[in-house]
């Protein structure tokens, strides 16, 4: 499962996971995804290929107009994908700890996945920036991709993806299929 505040590029990174265009993004922080959706995508680990289904639900606000819904399936790892700014990321992180915590699984693994505007993200960025997600399931990894490095993202994400797919006792977004 992929989420995200409106705005925060978590269709996008369903995109960059894909390898196509396969979900609806604008150039703003307009609302693209209206509803939730799934998509079929098969990640290549070597000469394997594993089949996942990834689900796309609509970016979040603050102010409750849009409240998180998560998806009635069950989930293996939830992608957070956020911009690079420090007071998207703390509020996300605040909004998500209530909200997460009303779903009732701190068993699932969480993938943050930080968008850069620069060409290098900083490296010290996850240092000062964990602190944010204590009680957010397991937080297990963090990416920081970079706009101008779009194949080198993919196979960052792949990783990651494949790697907590693969661990033993993952437990009910993405579902292996």
């Amino acid at each position: 499962m992929v989420l995200g505040p409106m705005g925060g590029g978590a269709s996008s990174v369903v995109n960059l996971i894909a390898g196509k265009d396969v979900a609806l993004v604008s150039n703003d922080t307009s609302r693209c995804t209206k509803k939730m959706a799934s998509y079929r995508i098969q990640l290549a680990d070597g000469a394997k290929v594993i089949p996942i289904t990834l689900y796309d639900i609509p970016g979040f606000d603050y102010n409750a107009k849009s409240p998180l819904k998560f998806p009635r399936v069950p989930i293996s790892l939830v992608i957070i994908s956020l911009e690079d700014f420090p007071a998207q990321v703390r509020a996300t992180a605040e909004y998500l700890q209530d909200k997460w915590r009303n779903h009732g699984d701190d068993n699932v693994p969480v993938l943050v996945v930080i968008s850069h505007i620069a060409p290098k993200p900083d490296a010290g960025w996850w240092e000062e920036n964990k602190k944010h997600f204590p009680s957010l399931g397991v937080v297990t990894a963090h990416v920081c991709l970079t706009r101008r490095k779009k194949e080198e993202s993919t196979k960052q994400l792949h990783s990651l993806i494949i790697q907590h797919l693969s661990a033993p006792k993952v437990r009910g977004g993405i579902q292996a299929s």
